[in-house]
Formats: structure tokens, C-alpha cells, sequence
């Protein structure tokens, strides 16, 4: 084998293991849905969705912007990692310690709080190295941590001989993160250098977790809603639904994924044509991607929904296509702020939209909110005209 090919065939391999480490991270909560759903109930599904959301909230914030942002830092200043690293870590420490003590407060029973606060700890420490598995392409472990994480979930699941309950779901779910936690230390233990919390690290970060809270926030409202206004079953189908919906707009992101680098070094010509063939090729993705929701959520989670709700889910997906890369070329021209307030706008106007038809129309008000918030944030991309080709 040729020293091209030979290159070449690394760069594939570090790419597949870095798409296939992605893909389980994203599908994890998919499959365990698929368990829970078909082994015990949509209702107990229902239950534990919010004690997510509620983990899924708390470390957008505690995150604070931070793989971004170090991964940015280590590749400006390599030499400075660890000491980068130390810092971002500890000075997170504070939120952490915050949000420990919101659980405290909450109107959970015991178990649940205690168990809520060991899944919060051991979801910090493994938040913390994503930044270093990203940029030293440890993917297998990343691969293998995913892994047996969800097999420490759905096991015993699959395998218990009377009702599952919620208190026993999320024990399991903090039992996960905190092998993850306890791995990953000892895997890293050479960054593990203490450093004093430092108020400058949230001031520097800021523009990163603006960027990560205004879009957790777009994706999420509805979500958020439909969790306080509706009750168990229809919480748990609405997730489910709207997590594949995710998943299908990530997938599509893997198409430029291997560009990513590229798009930013593009002329607006051609820029141009590389937005006109995603959007394209989104209109049959997104079709591709509904056949295969409406196959799962109807023969394996045995939920029946409208063909409203498939068809504002392929709106919802298409959307996706027509904004991915002006939100790259922003990046570009270093307008992360617009970028997350575009973020919030969308977020506010789901909001509204979901207190006045989510109580009237359930799961299709949510996703009718959902729906409009993603063409509201296509009109604000194409109106910032910040693109080169934006008038070619």
C-alpha cells in the first residue's frame, strides 16, 4: 500500500469511528425509549422524560460553552492545554455546586434527588474530557464508553422480572454516568492538575454558551411544553417523535461534516451551488427520513399518530437543510451573537405559540409551534444577508 493510500486510509478510519462515536451518543436515549416503551410503558417513559430535560437544562448551562471553547483554545495555544483544561473545569465547579442544590429544593422524593444529584456529578466529570476526546480523536474510547453505558441501561430492563419503576430507571441512568465519570478519569488522569476557579473563564466562554443555550432552547421549547401541559403518555410520544426528528437533522449534518473545513475557505459562487445541492438533496432525505419515523414509531413503539403530525415532521427536517450553512458562513464572519439571537427568537416565538396551542391541540399544537419557530429562524438567516452569494 502506497504512503497516499495509506494516509488516505487513516483519515477514514479516525472520520468513520468519529461519525459511528456521534451516532451512538445521539441514538443512546432512542434506543432506551425503545425498551422502556416496549417492555414496560409509554407512561413510564413518560415519567422519566423530564427528569432529562431537567439534566439536559441544567448542564447546557453548567457546560458554559465549554467544548467549543477549548477546542478552539487547544488549537490556538497547544501548548497551554492542560492548564486551559484545569481552568474551564474548575471554574465550572461553581455551577455544578448550584445546581446540586436547585435538586436539593425540588419537590422530588429522596430517592430521586439522590440519585439526580449522583447523575448530575458523574455527567460533569465526563463533560468535562469531551473536549480532550475531540481533539486527541480517541473515538474507540468514546465508542466503547457509549456503549457499554447503554448496555448498563437497557440490560437490566430487558431482563427484569417485575415492573420497572421510575425511581429504578433513573438509578440506572446515574449508575451509567457515573462509570463513564470513573473511566474516563482514570483513562485521563495525566490533565488531572488542579487550578483555581477563575471568573474570567465565563466572561471568555460566554459567546459559545449563548450559542449552545439558544440553540439547546430552539430545539427544545416545545418539548419543554408539551411536558408541563400534557400528561405522561402523551409527554413520552412527543418525545420520542420529536428526538427522531433530531436525529434525522443530525444525520443530515454528517453530509458536511468532511466539509466543514472547507466551507469557510469557499467563494460565495461556490458556496452558492454547495447550499443549492444540501437544499436539494434535502427535499428527498427529508421524505426518506419521515418513511423511516413513520416505520418506527408505528411498528416498534406501536404509537399511532396524524399525518399532521408526518408532515409538519417533514417541514421540520427540511427547515434544517436551509439553514445549516448560512449558520456556518455567520461562523465565519465571526457572528456567533446574531447567531444565537436569531436562536432566541425562534425560541420565543415557540413559546407563545405553544401556551396558546398546545392546550388546544396537544402533541400537533407542540409541533405546529415547533414547525413555525424553524421557518421563522430560515426568514431571519436569509434577511441577516450576511453571505457573500446571499444576492447572487
Amino acid at each position: 500500500m502506497t504512503a497516499p493510500i495509506t494516509v488516505l486510509f487513516k483519515r477514514l478510519k479516525v472520520i468513520a469511528a468519529g461519525g459511528i462515536a456521534r451516532i451512538l451518543a445521539a441514538l443512546g436515549s432512542v434506543i432506551i425509549s425503545i425498551i422502556v416503551v416496549r417492555t414496560q410503558s409509554s407512561a413510564l417513559w413518560g415519567e422519566v422524560v423530564p427528569y432529562m430535560l431537567l439534566q439536559e437544562f441544567g448542564f447546557s448551562v453548567i457546560g458554559w460553552g465549554v467544548l467549543p471553547y477549548l477546542v478552539q483554545k487547544f488549537s490556538l495555544h497547544p501548548h497551554m492545554m492542560r492548564s486551559e483544561w484545569s481552568k474551564a473545569t474548575f471554574s465550572r465547579g461553581w455551577l455544578l455546586v448550584l445546581f446540586l442544590i436547585i435538586i436539593l429544593f425540588l419537590s422530588f422524593n429522596i430517592t430521586i434527588k439522590v440519585y439526580l444529584i449522583i447523575w448530575a456529578f458523574g455527567r460533569y466529570v465526563y463533560q468535562s474530557f469531551e473536549p480532550i476526546a475531540q481533539v486527541e480523536r480517541n473515538f474507540i474510547f468514546s465508542i466503547l464508553m457509549e456503549t457499554s453505558a447503554l448496555l448498563m441501561i437497557i440490560i437490566p430492563i430487558i431482563t427484569a422480572t417485575t415492573p420497572v419503576h421510575v425511581e429504578s430507571v433513573v438509578s440506572l441512568f446515574a449508575r451509567s454516568m457515573t462509570w463513564r465519570a470513573a473511566v474516563s478519569i482514570f483513562f485521563y488522569r495525566k490533565w488531572l492538575v488542579f487550578h483555581t476557579p477563575v471568573l474570567a473563564y465565563f466572561k471568555d466562554a460566554s459567546p459559545f454558551f449563548l450559542l449552545t443555550i439558544s440553540g439547546m432552547l430552539q430545539q427544545r421549547t416545545d418539548l419543554y411544553c408539551v411536558t408541563y401541559f400534557l400528561n405522561k403518555e402523551e409527554t413520552a410520544t412527543y418525545q420520542v417523535f420529536f428526538n427522531f426528528l433530531i436525529f434525522a437533522q443530525f444525520l443530515s449534518s454528517l453530509l458536511l461534516s468532511p466539509f466543514v473545513k472547507n466551507i469557510f475557505r469557499l467563494s460565495p459562487a461556490s458556496l452558492h451551488k454547495l447550499e443549492r445541492n444540501f437544499i436539494l438533496a434535502g427535499l428527498p432525505l427529508s421524505l426518506a427520513s419521515i418513511g423511516v419515523i413513520i416505520v418506527m414509531i408505528r411498528y416498534f413503539y406501536h404509537f399511532e399518530l396524524s399525518w399532521v403530525m408526518y408532515s409538519g415532521g417533514y417541514v421540520y427536517i427540511l427547515m434544517f437543510h436551509l439553514y445549516l450553512l448560512r449558520n456556518y458562513e455567520m461562523g465565519k464572519s465571526y457572528r456567533q451573537l446574531t447567531v444565537a439571537l436569531i436562536g432566541f427568537a425562534g425560541s420565543a416565538l415557540n413559546l407563545v405559540l405553544c401556551i396558546f396551542l398546545i392546550p388546544r391541540y396537544g402533541i400537533e399544537g407542540a409541533l405546529l409551534s415547533g414547525t413555525a419557530a424553524q421557518c421563522l429562524i430560515v426568514i431571519l438567516y436569509q434577511r441577516s444577508n450576511l453571505m457573500g452569494y446571499a444576492k447572487s
